[in-house]
């Protein structure tokens, strides 16, 4: 019955009050609120009022589903925090979740090729604070989670933990997680060539801070380079320009560039792109600077598309928005994953085989003039 439900509600509340899990100081406008509510459906009061409700501070979020006279409860143990791998400490706006890299990078067949090929070559000409470039190693190598970061989760705090046959066979979980050895990447002959590439400084650090990070491990040592020449060069081309740089091993390559200035290496050569290409939502940028970044990437891509692999960019899923890089490219794409990322419906595309939409010549043209005449047009 409907009296028996909030009799219900009260117990659990206070429950949650004593473990916890809920802030004491919301529990009795919390009660309050349920007694008051006499007109309202339980079903529904359960499905959007109560779970829903954001001022009741609550730590883990929870769930609840009626089912004749039972009440199911159903905890979340996880938060924004513990999704992420702990690889990554340092991150920027506009930084992907780990996690949506890891699916595309299983569901696109990426991780596969990169297994069996025992080889990652990968560039990102948007790298941010390096998500892109890092999680396909991390996936590839089969990283665990850092264990100090397990060490922070909520489930330390269950009741539950206290019994010594449940905390020690965690700790035998956890301790075995971290049971990486570096030294089978090199005895498996992987090698790697990652070059990654942003306009803004700060964000490039970030980048450079994580790739140190993961290094700690001792793992980018016991990888072989995949690319040399092409890392060498890039890196005398940065020269040249005077553009900053950073070099890890000879595998890994960071370029403080715009992708409209960004010059690699004769020798480049098969590298896969996975970017994820700004879209300007957040003001981050006007339409015209938003415009002149686009058609630089196109202008890019068609410049070195026989020297790239596959082409992967993340964008807004919608392709009709004027502030989609898709709805604005010359170029045809697929779309081949959807998600949500920050509040945001997104998208993985994949570049497609084929000539440059003649929507727009003019393009078409300032390329080929580039290419026939050897000079910047």
């Amino acid at each position: 019955s409907e009296r028996k439900l909030r009799e219900l509600f009260m117990g659990f509340i206070q429950s949650l009050g004593e473990k916890g899990v809920l802030k004491n100081e919301k529990i009795n406008k919390l009660e309050s609120k349920i007694q008051n509510k006499d007109d309202i459906n339980p079903e529904y009061f359960i499905n959007e009022h109560f779970v829903g409700d954001k001022e009741l501070a609550i730590i883990n979020p929870f769930y609840l589903r009626l089912y004749k006279n039972k009440l199911m409860v159903s905890l979340n143990v996880f938060n924004e925090k513990n999704v992420k791998t702990g690889l990554k400490p340092n991150v920027g706006w506009g930084s992907v979740k780990e996690l949506v890299v890891s699916s595309f990078l299983e569901k696109s067949g990426l991780l596969e090729k990169f297994r069996k090929s025992k080889t990652i070559k990968i560039i990102d000409p948007f790298c941010g604070s390096g998500t892109m470039l890092l999680q396909p190693i991390v996936s590839c190598c089969r990283l665990p989670i850092r264990k100090e970061e397990i060490e922070k989760m909520d489930f330390w705090k269950w009741k539950m933990i206290e019994n010594p046959d449940y905390q020690n066979e965690l700790i035998n979980h956890i301790n075995s997680l971290k049971d990486f050895n570096s030294q089978n990447l090199k005895d498996e002959n992987f090698s790697i060539s990652i070059i990654g590439s942003d306009i803004n400084k700060k964000q490039l650090e970030n980048a450079i801070e994580n790739f140190k990070k993961l290094d700690k491990e001792g793992l980018f040592t016991n990888f072989k380079p995949a690319d040399l020449k092409s890392i060498i060069s890039s890196k005398e081309i940065c020269k040249e320009k005077n553009q900053y740089f950073k070099s890890i091993y000879n595998k890994i390559l960071f370029i403080n560039s715009s992708v409209e200035e960004l010059q690699l290496g004769n020798e480049f050569d098969g590298h896969t792109l996975i970017s994820n290409i700004p879209f300007g939502i957040d003001d981050h940028f006007d339409n015209s600077e938003l415009k002149s970044i686009y058609l630089s990437f196109d202008n890019f891509l068609i410049k070195n598309r026989e020297r790239l692999d596959d082409v992967y960019i993340m964008n807004l899923a919608n392709t009709n928005h004027p502030k989609n890089y898709i709805h604005n490219s010359i170029l045809k794409w697929e779309n081949i994953m959807e998600f949500g990322n920050g509040g945001h419906r997104m998208a993985f595309f994949k570049l497609l085989e084929g000539k440059p939409s003649k929507d727009k010549p003019q393009i078409v043209t300032l390329l080929e003039t580039r290419k026939r005449k050897n000079r910047k047009p």
